[in-house]
């Protein structure tokens, strides 16, 4: 018997899960954890998420549809089982997450239930299960053949059900589709209204967004592999099937009896969606001439712009505006932000969510190695460019030193500065420059350089779990802020320029908003200390005019010093970022 996999089901999200607080259930055994966890569900009622489950004896080889698998889930079918179980988490600080399965579909499996204990790091999950026709609890494996409790399931089948995070994803089509997806704050133009480029790293959301705010675009797909080698071969096809859309609109049957004594007027979908534009740049020639010339109005969304930029491809004339979107924001999070998982997981939605980031992890800088750089020809040597990305991973919020990197990969400098703006180009990373401006002191002019996800950062450069008080902490929380300030900078239309300042003598302050109208230090500690703010009182020092001083910290309520400094706790940040009181 073959199963639909997680990646073929339906997901009915009924809410989204959230619930903070942590238990000690260290000393107690696998049945009083179930029910000592299932009471603490129930008094929760609306903190719950149902899926249906759908296992099919004989698949077919392409796999299904979303219309599809709503159409089994709907009709009784010989050969198809359904289930339905309901999923509660309990998500922790620490990455302990608890996960309550309860079986209701068929009848058989009614009350079956598992109580998934995540672990962090390398260490197994722990399972357990509860078999309500035997009133017995077993502890199961992380991972085998066999089926659960003589049903139709695997144990793997449950685990990574367990294991999807708190949304449902589709990747039938290696896309970042999301059954359910946060507010994103980036304002995109109403359908029909502009041309534009749509970038982001690769599952930033990008695809996601797009079919929620254009539900009735026309979507060319170029991750498909017809429609690539379609297009690829004739790019003109695209002009042609506009043209064969607007006659069959205009046509009218010869029956005189015909009521319609006018054609109607012939017209052009309001809006077109090209995902994945940069793998046939050759398109814009005709989305140029379909702009101009029929208005029609094209999303064109990719994950790099290095092949469009440097193969000389038409860019539009700049008739299309530039959108960027970046991964989740604090503000995107809302209630669902948790900072520990953030600096730990990234701000990828998928990765965000996951209880096995690892895994996800190391699937997305494969995809990466082998979709951005390999298949578009970027470097010569694929396994030298692998080793620059684990060493370059070190050098996140730092100085970047082209030399000692450039030695330890064993190539040459200019070759390590073309692969950091290979990073750049394909929006993995992008630099931030110093703040120069009127110096009374030798200041430092180099540029640092900023991965653009803190989890690829923390896989890369192996760092393991992130905990509060050590020194990678404090780098991926300067990451995050800088990712807080670049993504409101661009879903809020403020075009400031970002930068750092530095003295020779290694005084800095982590960020400057243009001409010092703020400036931010990022400090992952509980208690700010006045060493914490050398860096601004120089910087006022230098510059007197100087605007707003913020510390982003870990202490637990907003403060003000004596000299004017504001200390901000990382919440209270975002909330003021967002709301627009710093820029």
């Amino acid at each position: 018997m073959t199963r639909v996999r997680p990646r073929y089901l339906l997901f009915a999200s009924a809410a989204l899960l959230w619930c903070v607080g942590r238990a000690a259930y260290a000393e107690q055994d696998g049945l009083a954890l179930i029910t000592d966890t299932w009471t603490r569900y129930r008094s929760v009622k609306t903190e719950r998420e149902e899926s249906e489950i759908l296992i099919v004896s004989a698949p077919q080889a392409a796999g299904y549809s979303r219309a599809e698998t709503e159409a089994l889930a709907r009709e009784a079918r010989s050969g198809v089982i359904h289930k339905r179980a309901a999923r509660h988490v309990l998500y922790a600080a620490d990455g302990h997450d608890k996960i309550h399965l309860l079986f209701s579909l068929p009848p058989d499996d009614a009350g079956l239930g598992m109580l998934v204990w995540r672990q962090t790091g390398s260490a197994p999950d722990d399972m357990w299960l509860y078999m309500p026709g035997y009133r017995a609890v077993r502890r199961i494996p992380v991972s085998s053949n066999q089926r659960l409790a003589g049903t139709d399931l695997l144990y793997e089948d449950v685990r990574e059900l367990a294991g999807l995070g708190r949304i449902g994803v589709d990747i039938l089509d290696n896309h970042d589709n999301l059954n359910r997806m946060f507010k994103r704050t980036i304002r995109l133009p109403p359908a029909g209204r502009e041309t534009f480029f749509l970038w982001g790293p690769r599952q930033a959301g990008k695809t996601t967004l797009l079919k929620e705010v254009y539900p009735t675009a026309l979507w060319i797909d170029l991750l498909k592999a017809d429609e690539y080698r379609r297009y690829l071969q004739n790019p003109e096809r695209l002009r042609e099937e506009f043209a064969l859309t607007r006659v069959s609109l205009a046509l009218i049957k010869k029956d005189p009896t015909d009521v319609r004594r006018t054609p109607p007027k012939a017209s052009s979908p309001r809006q077109v969606v090209i995902d994945e534009v940069q793998k046939v740049p050759q398109l814009l020639d005709e989305v140029h001439w379909l702009h101009e010339h029929q208005g029609v109005r094209f999303a064109l969304c990719g994950s790099s712009a290095r092949k469009v930029k440097r193969g000389g491809a038409n860019l539009l004339g700049g008739r299309a505006v530039r959108y960027e979107l970046h991964g989740l924001t604090a503000a995107e999070l809302g209630s669902e932000f948790h900072l520990e998982r953030m600096l730990n997981h990234g701000y990828l939605p998928r990765i965000y969510l996951s209880a096995q980031p690892q895994r996800l992890l190391n699937a997305y800088v494969a995809d990466y190695l082998k979709e951005e750089v390999a298949a578009e020809a970027l470097v010569r040597t694929l396994p030298v460019f692998s080793e620059f990305l684990n060493v370059a991973a070190l050098s996140d919020t730092e100085l970047v030193n082209f030399s000692t990197i450039a030695r330890e990969c064993g190539v040459s400098s200019p070759t390590i500065k073309q692969y950091f703006q290979i990073l750049q180009d394909t929006l993995l990373g992008r630099w931030l420059p110093a703040f120069t401006k009127r110096p009374k002191r030798r200041v430092i002019a180099a540029p640092k350089f900023y991965f653009a996800d803190v989890g690829v950062v923390n896989y890369l450069a192996r760092r393991g779990p992130l905990r509060p008080g050590s020194e990678l902490y404090g780098k991926a929380f300067e990451n995050w802020v800088f990712h807080e300030l670049s993504a409101h900078n661009a879903y809020s239309d403020a075009f400031a320029q970002l930068s750092y300042w530095r003295l020779a003598s290694g005084i800095e302050v982590d960020f400057v908003v243009n001409d010092l109208q703020v400036a931010i230090e990022a400090k992952a500690t509980s208690k700010v200390t006045a060493d914490h703010l050398r860096g601004l009182r120089n910087l006022a020092q230098d510059h007197p005019r100087a605007g707003q001083r913020v510390v982003v910290c870990l202490e637990p309520k907003p403060r003000r010093t004596e000299d004017g400094i504001l200390i901000l706790p990382a919440p209270e940040f975002c909330a003021r970022l967002q709301a627009g009181e710093l820029f």
